[in-house]
C-alpha cells in the first residue's frame, strides 16, 4: 500500500484565497484544529460530510 499525504484546504468564496496545510492524520482533533485556525466564528462551512468534521 502506498502512503498518502493528507492535505486540508479552505477557500474563501469572495476572494478565492486558499489556505492549505499538510496534516499528520484525519482524526477529529486535527480536523477541528484546521477548521478553527482557518475560519472565523459564524462562517458557513461546506464539507464532503466526513464524520470527523
Amino acid at each position: 500500500m502506498t502512503a498518502k499525504t493528507v492535505v486540508a484546504a479552505a477557500r474563501e468564496r469572495n476572494t478565492g484565497r486558499v489556505s492549505a496545510r499538510v496534516l499528520r492524520n484525519t482524526d477529529r482533533t486535527t480536523l477541528h484544529w484546521f477548521v478553527r485556525e482557518h475560519t472565523t466564528a459564524g462562517t458557513m462551512i461546506c464539507t464532503d460530510a466526513r464524520a470527523g468534521y
